[in-house]
């Protein structure tokens, strides 16, 4: 089974050279949210993705969700967990 690998160094590369996300900075709403902590959450975005979500995908698709008449959806198996 293939394993999952986020691309957190394309993004990486996106978000520091190409999109200059420094820049941002210079908005008092960005401010206090410079590029080395803006990598720090696209890093453990990634982690996230490959540890939690993507060893629960294939339940996803194999069970779905199931929409009960009394309006509540049983998600697949380690959703609710994750």
């Amino acid at each position: 089974m293939p394993t999952y690998r986020a691309p957190v160094d394309d993004y990486r590369f996106l978000l520091t050279e190409l999109f200059d996300a420094a820049q941002l900075t210079a908005y008092k709403e960005y401010a206090e949210f410079p590029p080395d902590l803006m990598v720090s959450v696209l890093e453990e975005a990634g982690r996230f993705c490959e540890e939690v979500l993507a060893p629960i995908n294939r339940n996803g698709d194999r069970e779905g969700c199931v929409w009960s008449p009394d309006n509540t959806v049983k998600t697949p198996t380690g959703f609710k967990d994750a």
